[in-house]
């Protein structure tokens, strides 16, 4: 059965507006499954999420096409997906594969380290 080694993580968090779904590790045949059914739970409950990629230390091509199939997902229930903090070895294989235009990438979460509007 697929499951998660010792070295990855996958956790959510609430958002303004949508949900933070963080994956540490390697992204790989090993955790893909973990991390799609994170992500289509987070795509049941709001219609933004945003894909934290800091702590990712690999992925490969199962992870890749999970990436793209969530964000085909939210697309097609009017959602979307935002993916931050993407390491330069996933940024290559976005680049190589020719998703990077189609992938809303941002450089990190807005307001990351900084205090909230109004304070």
């Amino acid at each position: 059965s697929a499951r998660a080694d010792r070295s990855f993580r996958v956790s959510s968090r609430r958002l303004e507006g949508g949900i933070l779904v963080a994956l540490a590790g390697d992204v790989d045949l090993g955790t893909a499954t973990v991390v799609d059914d994170e992500l289509r739970r987070a795509a049941e409950s709001e219609s933004l999420v945003v894909l934290d990629l800091g702590e990712v230390s690999f992925m490969d091509s199962t992870g890749l096409r999970t990436v793209i199939a969530a964000d085909q997902r939210l697309r097609d229930s009017s959602g979307s997906l935002r993916i931050v903090n993407v390491p330069s070895q996933v940024r290559r294989l976005f680049d190589l594969v020719g998703i990077s235009e189609h992938l809303a990438i941002d450089g990190r979460l807005e307001g990351e380290g900084k205090p909230p509007p109004g304070q």
